[in-house]
């Protein structure tokens, strides 16, 4: 896998860099050690403050965290729901 690494001074505007270029792989997370830190790309590109690698290990993948939309599938919401509630449940307040 790709990586650009760089020393933690540089790590901000690397990370801007690669967010700003799309570069930066969402699906990993970066690594830090012994003063560097490795964050893993998509594509081999020139980046100012940070030397392009090959990386002979491979970067942790992100936990990924459902969608709204993923959750909800299949569940059922009656759309007039707020209209079938007394004043019991009055969401408006009134």
């Amino acid at each position: 896998m790709l990586a650009a690494e760089t020393e933690l001074k540089n790590a901000e505007k690397v990370k801007m860099f690669l967010q700003k270029k799309d570069l930066l792989d969402e699906n990993h997370l970066v690594i830090k050690e012994l003063g560097r830190i490795f964050f893993p790309i998509t594509k081999k590109v020139k980046v100012p403050n940070a030397k392009v690698i090959d990386a002979n290990f491979s970067f942790p993948k992100k936990d990924k965290v459902p969608k709204i939309e993923e959750l909800l599938k299949g569940n059922q919401i009656n759309p007039s729901f707020p209209r079938d509630c007394g004043k019991d449940h009055d969401f408006r307040g009134s």
